[in-house]
């Protein structure tokens, strides 16, 4: 994908929808997923959430963070205006987060990263609100979603008109390339909380593409986003 630097972007009016979203299948149970995600959902609630905004809607917590770190369940989540710039006598990468939390150790969390054929990076569980979206934005690069609990209400949007995209992504166990660095949103308007695990990679577009196989996106096989007669 020559229309991408490691950061940034040559053109993106040139983008398609093959472009922004690919969906994967490395393996992953999602009946595991979510029992393992609802045993370990109330050690994490009473250990609490990173939050942002005044109701608190776009929360979420740390399952790798840097080795030997006094903050390992928060220090690598939200906005990190720090990354590749030095910080705290050395430069601070997402590759920096590569270490799995002990919460997480010997759990199927830990066997989902070791799936993925190249070294994950700054993963996190990131929990949107009912009712509630992110500001539009752009990140430094790419970004894996693997939707834990989710509905149709629950989209992703690429806002710009030459390559508008609203798409909702399944908790059905596979993984989702998304090319975060154009700008973008998600959208909660569902009445329950949509959780997402976000996964990172220092590896460059090129060597994903060559090592996981892409399968059909067809948003056709999916629930419509509210059922006829159940508008409300």
């Amino acid at each position: 994908m020559d229309k991408i630097t490691k950061y940034g972007l040559y053109d993106y009016k040139q983008f398609s929808f093959e472009d922004l979203i690919k969906k994967y299948d490395i393996g992953i149970n999602s009946d595991m997923m979510v029992k393992e995600f609802e045993r370990l959902l109330p050690d994490i609630d009473k250990m609490g959430w990173w939050t942002e905004g005044k109701q608190g809607h776009q929360a979420q917590f740390a399952i790798q963070s840097r080795k030997d770190s006094d903050d390992p369940y928060y220090e690598s989540c939200g906005p990190q205006p720090h990354l590749n710039k030095e910080y705290k006598g050395y430069t601070l990468t997402e590759g920096s987060y590569d270490t799995t939390n002990e919460m997480f150790k010997d759990t199927y969390f830990e066997n989902i990263l070791n799936m993925f054929p190249f070294p994950v990076c700054r993963v996190r569980f990131v929990r949107l609100s009912s009712k509630a979206c992110y500001r539009f934005h752009r990140d430094m690069t790419y970004k894996f979603h693997i939707p834990l609990v989710t509905n149709p209400s629950n989209v992703m949007i690429w806002p710009e008109q030459s390559h508008r995209i609203i798409v909702h992504m399944p908790a059905d166990g596979y993984i989702y390339f998304t090319e975060t660095a154009i700008s973008h949103t998600a959208l909660n308007g569902g009445q329950d909380y949509r959780y997402h695990i976000v996964v990172s990679s220092m590896v460059e577009r090129e060597e994903i593409f060559n090592n996981l196989n892409e399968k059909q996106f067809d948003e056709t096989n999916y629930p419509s986003l509210s059922p006829e007669g159940e508008w409300k």
